[in-house]
């Protein structure tokens, strides 16, 4: 209630007013479809007062098609009938509101019906809020998928854990996502690893703990399937129930890390195999007398040596000792000598051809039948080889550990990368929810759900990008390229964080740029990376430079920022992937550590290179691409001709994903369309038997039928050659485009798809 209004005694006054002033619609008809009653709601989304509603219906109110489903389903309730329906009803303020409606019918004293009563509550940003939420967890399971994961959920409280289809493929427990109990997870752990799992869970879902769980585990298959090993991270999460707190969701993350570990085995048994053949190698066998002093003959020592027999007695065998070894060995043995006892030691020998060998010294007294020593035999065992052997294996295993504590940061940043988004668009997607949501809130929190969808988005097309370079994958599209074309996109693409963080952009390109031989969005997505690591690593109200000049036959293009700088350590793997340089104290800037390597990789693909530059912390950083230019001088092009507006054309949307399906349909009808939907591969070509369409929009991973087999099907009908047929998949690898195009696709549009696109490829359809 406005709060200007006086107090109101009357109880049907409040009530009139609160109907009045309330967002939700109200309004009453008579029999003959004429508004009695409209409150302000309706009032507002027809865009009239109440003098031009009142008294007249809807067919002068809405669009012929809107009037006629409000009208059929007015007829049902004046039989009698209460009416709980979806409406989507278009706004006198642009577009389209969804509301769900419930329509009654009023009775007279004698029970007729005389009218009915109507009311209606937007759901749009709801069905905005939900939609959203499905295209969010497909990036995600694509993001995850990209870095070799599979995932499951735990729901503690009913016991059953919801699994990812990988991990159902991987544990042999189907091919789709599902849900188990956890008892199934739990028998397929190895008999030898269940005690030490369950102590780890143990220690998880324990409230005192931190709800985390790092174990390796081996993986029984069924069907004689085999063992794999498994990497598992577990986070849980906890709620007070009945007063205390319990378990609640967990949140599991596994990778199948069976052949590193069999490499880590392989390795192992090959250090064993290597010490058993060195210990099986001929030794060098020598005697000493009672004080310790070589003398006799030595033909071991002296065969590898190359010493005479005469120089190696006494103590002239120490000459082939590495003289940093003669002393303490000298020392080392007249110790064990003066006190009869076992002598150990190591040093290195000189071999006859020069090269220095490690050895292993072992000696004993050999006593008489009174105890007296009467000579010492000692053995020198060649340990080389064994030495440089654990060295590679310490070095190794160094290796790995960083590799693992670099998968760790990694996953633990990608968890934190991904609930900072996730938090607030679970908080707006409940605002949104909530009645007494006022515009401004609402309007507010679908701008926080488009901002924090962007950077998830971002970020999962970097991991996507970095999975294509490592396989292979990703292919160049190059053409001849105006350096300041690219320049203004990548600026374009990191303009808000630069004004957000109020950086100073100062751009020095040359007056007569020369064209390099590249590909523009790629090489657009270098430069939007460099300047977003500038604006990042820079305290705000920084300056940022992006200067370019030619070089030869090269371009050099330098972003230079007066930010925090680098350590000089930092500078050697600042291009590693995942490697991150700390932010400092209070800093929160950092991402996943795959920028600056995606920078490398696209850079070398182009045949260039990116070296970074900096004077130390606090001194700012500076990065150069040199990048190759183009042979031949630039010629013009001309611009392409506009593509003429779409006439209206009968569009097949086929798709298994209903709410796919069914938003790409509204969107196709708002701009005039004629559209029908369905929902499989054989109701998909049935559809097109009868309607014969101009345009078909057909999914790939249809049930049933695919889209590869409806569109080969609707090619063999007489009518099908002229159908203009769009394969709208989420898999866009260049294989995927062949199979289509072999299909007798004449487009292929990638998920999530831009609304402009499918105008775009709809209106190249030719009208019948």
């Amino acid at each position: 209630m406005p709060r200007d209004l006086p107090p109101i005694d009357d109880p049907g006054e409040l009530a009139r007013l609160l109907v009045q002033h309330s967002e939700d619609l109200v309004f009453t008809k008579d029999l003959q479809g004429r508004y009695r009653f409209a409150n302000g709601a309706l009032l507002a989304l027809l865009g009239r007062d109440a003098g031009q509603v009142l008294g007249h219906t809807d067919a002068s109110l809405w669009p012929a098609e809107v009037a006629a489903l409000l009208v059929a389903a007015d007829q049902r309730v004046y039989a009698g009938e209460t009416v709980e329906e979806e409406e989507a009803l278009p706004s006198a303020q642009g577009g389209v509101r969804h509301w769900t409606t419930r329509k009654q019918p009023l009775h007279d004293r004698e029970g007729r019906v005389v009218g009915l009563l109507g009311q209606g509550r937007d759901i749009t940003a709801r069905q905005a809020a939900e939609r959203q939420r499905d295209l969010d967890r497909l990036k995600l399971q694509m993001g995850v998928q990209a870095a070799g994961l599979v995932l499951a959920e735990i729901d503690y409280t009913t016991n059953q854990n919801h699994i990812s289809a990988e991990l159902a493929r991987l544990l042999g427990l189907g091919d789709e996502a599902t849900t188990v109990p956890r008892q199934a997870i739990f028998d397929r752990i190895h008999p030898a690893d269940r005690d030490r799992y369950l102590a780890g869970i143990a220690r998880a879902v324990d409230p005192a703990g931190d709800g985390h769980l790092a174990i390796q585990v081996r993986a029984l298959l069924p069907g004689g399937g085999g063992v794999r090993w498994l990497d598992i991270r577990l986070q849980v999460t906890f709620a007070r129930r009945e007063g205390r707190l319990q378990p609640e969701r967990g949140i599991c993350a596994a990778r199948d890390v069976t052949a590193e570990v069999l490499a880590q085995d392989a390795l192992r048994a090959g250090e064993a195999r290597f010490r058993a053949a060195v210990q099986a190698a001929t030794d060098i066998v020598w005697t000493n007398d009672p004080s310790g002093r070589m003398s006799g003959p030595q033909p071991s020592w002296c065969a590898f040596t190359g010493q005479t027999e005469a120089q190696v007695q006494g103590h002239g065998w120490a000459a082939a000792v590495h003289p940093d070894d003669a002393q303490p060995t000298i020392e080392a043995w007249n110790a064990a000598v003066a006190g009869g006892v076992r002598f150990a030691f190591e040093h290195r020998v000189r071999r006859h051809d020069g090269q220095w060998r490690t050895f292993a010294i072992r000696a004993l007294p050999v006593r008489d039948a009174q105890g007296e020593v009467r000579e010492w035999v000692g053995v020198h065992t060649d340990i080389t080889d064994i030495r440089e052997a654990q060295r590679t294996i310490e070095r190794q295993n160094a290796a790995l550990r960083e590799a693992d504590a670099r998968k760790d940061r990694f996953l633990a940043t990608l968890s934190h990368e991904l609930r900072n988004p996730l938090a607030p668009i679970r908080t707006a997607a409940e605002l949104l929810e909530r009645p007494e949501v006022t515009p401004a809130q609402r309007a507010s929190a679908v701008q926080v759900v488009r901002r924090q969808v962007g950077q998830m988005a971002l970020l999962l097309d970097d991991l996507l990008d970095v999975a294509r370079i490592t396989q292979g994958k990703l292919v160049l599209r190059r053409t001849r390229v105006d350096l300041p074309a690219v320049v203004e996109s990548a600026v374009e693409t990191v303009r808000p964080l630069l004004d957000r963080k109020g950086h100073a952009l100062q751009l020095a390109l040359p007056g007569d740029a020369p064209a390099l031989d590249a590909d523009p969005v790629r090489l657009a997505q270098v430069l939007a990376n460099l300047l977003t690591n500038a604006a990042k690593y820079t305290d705000p109200g920084g300056r940022i430079t992006l200067a370019a000049q030619a070089e030869g036959q090269l371009l050099a293009i330098e972003v230079a920022d007066d930010g925090i700088g680098l350590a000089p350590e930092a500078l050697p793997r600042l291009f590693g992937m995942f490697s991150q340089v700390g932010p400092g104290e209070g800093r929160t800037e950092g991402g996943l550590g795959v920028g600056l390597a995606l920078v490398k990789a696209l850079v070398e693909l182009h045949g260039g290179r990116v070296a970074a530059h900096s004077d130390g912390l606090g001194q700012g950083s500076r990065f150069t691409v040199w990048l190759p230019l183009a042979l031949a001088p630039a010629r013009p092009e001309a611009a392409p001709p506009a593509p003429a507006p779409a006439g209206p054309r009968r569009v097949l949307v086929a798709d298994d994903n209903r709410d796919a399906a069914d938003t790409l349909a509204l969107l196709l009808e708002m701009s005039g369309h004629q559209v029908c939907v369905a929902y499989d591969g054989l109701q998909a070509l049935a559809t097109a038997r009868e309607m014969r369409p101009e345009v078909a929009l057909l999914d790939i991973g249809m049930p049933g039928m695919d889209g590869h087999a409806v569109a080969r099907a609707v090619r063999a009908e007489p009518w099908g050659a002229a159908v203009l047929l769009v394969a709208v998949t989420g898999w866009g690898q260049e294989e995927d485009r062949r199979r289509a195009r072999e299909a007798g696709f004449d487009h292929h549009v990638t998920k999530p798809v831009e609304p402009g696109a499918v105008e775009r490829v709809v209106g190249l359809a030719r009208p019948r």
